[in-house]
């Protein structure tokens, strides 16, 4: 599997996600065959401590914010994300509330072009913030480096990291974050590939999510943050059916009241089943289909 992974690595560029979803099903198989976990056919440790899941905000309406606020401080949340408007009174006052709960950090997604022009909207923000995820252009190494120096930020990145090797261009002077999420990675061994192209490049790193992903996702998220150990940052995802009006495996990985991920001993594979609905409908096609 990792022989045609490199040899068919262009490709896998262009199709990410169809790969990893591919890639997860014969890790499954591999592993349930051996009576393992994926974590132990592929030689990673299994996560050893409660996780906490961070708080996503959106850009949606002020209204939409306050009710977000007040469902993931009930579950006690207190490391969040908030997606940036350009609004510089919108963003500094929920930057301004978040803050006084705990951790926060920007997510701008390539929200400016111009360098002094984020550097002028970051800079306000700044004091309530730790980081801001990819502010200008996609792989602009000198203006994301500017943007840290000139506000103190951290920049982490996302659209700019695709593959271990986008992570070689970083130049020095900044406190860079690789954000893993697996299938935009390609699946889970490149995903690990990725891990220790950051560890050698001396990043922390941030476990990201898909927005409205399953479980099958959330699970393979579980095994990235416990890969990168010690420098893991933030985990998101496992918002299972707190998001979704169903989840299409079992048991769906999810946060607790607590907002965390409690270790749990996964049986063989990803220790996940079809929701049985799901089975029930994927019969009835087949013999349709016949």
């Amino acid at each position: 599997l990792r022989r045609w992974l490199t040899e068919n690595a262009s490709e896998i560029d262009r199709h990410p996600s169809a790969v990893c979803a591919m890639e997860m099903a014969v890790l499954d198989l591999l592993a349930r065959r051996a009576g393992v976990a994926v974590e132990d056919l592929v030689g990673t440790p299994r996560l050893d401590r409660p996780l906490p899941v961070t708080a996503v905000y959106g850009s949606a309406s002020a209204i939409a914010f306050h009710v977000q606020r007040w469902r993931f401080g009930r579950a006690g949340m207190g490391d969040a994300k908030l997606k940036l408007t350009g609004d510089p009174r919108r963003d500094a006052a929920r930057a301004r509330s978040l803050a006084r709960r705990g951790r926060l950090r920007l997510d701008a997604n390539n929200l400016w072009r111009d360098v002094r022009a984020a550097i002028a909207a970051l800079a306000p923000l700044a004091p309530y913030a730790w980081a801001v995820e990819e502010p200008v252009a996609p792989r602009d190494w000198p203006g994301m480096a500017a943007v840290a120096q000139a506000t103190g930020l951290a920049i982490i990145l996302d659209e700019s990291f695709a593959t271990p090797a986008d992570l070689a261009p970083a130049p020095a002077g900044a406190q860079w974050i690789a954000n893993l999420r697996v299938s935009k990675l390609g699946g889970v061994l490149r995903t690990l590939d990725a891990v220790a192209a950051a560890r050698r490049c001396g990043m922390g790193m941030i476990v990201g999510a898909q927005v409205g992903e399953t479980s099958l996702l959330a699970r393979a998220g579980l095994l990235a943050a416990a890969a990168a150990g010690q420098s893991l940052l933030g985990f998101e995802g496992a918002y299972g059916t707190h998001l979704l009006a169903h989840d299409i495996v079992r048991p769906s990985v999810t946060f607790d009241r607590s907002g965390r991920i409690a270790p749990a001993a996964f049986s063989a594979g990803w220790g996940l089943d079809p929701e049985p609905r799901l089975a029930q409908a994927f019969a009835a096609a087949r013999v349709d289909a016949s």
